[in-house]
């Protein structure tokens, strides 16, 4: 597995215990992968706290233009983002 991962989870998610993630991000990092983990404070596997779902959102949004579309955010003041 080489693509850039990002791992999303619960810190009180009873569906998948959260030092699975850390496995998965532990293992990744050791192959060299791209990778980022997030643990969300309070939530269970969904996050439902409108403040919690805002940050993914932009940091998902974020990755994906990073990632997926070669968009970078802007460098410095009144920098624009580039393509790669």
């Amino acid at each position: 597995m080489s693509t850039p991962t990002r791992i999303q989870h619960g810190e009180i998610d009873e569906r998948v215990p959260v030092s699975q993630g850390c496995e998965l991000y532990n293992a990744l990092k050791r192959r060299g992968v791209t990778t980022q983990m997030i643990t969300n404070p309070r939530q269970h596997h969904p996050v439902r706290e409108p403040r919690l779902i805002l940050d993914l959102a932009q940091r998902n949004l974020a990755w994906m233009n990073r990632y997926v579309r070669g968009i970078f955010p802007p460098t410095g003041a009144g920098g624009s983002a580039s393509r790669k």
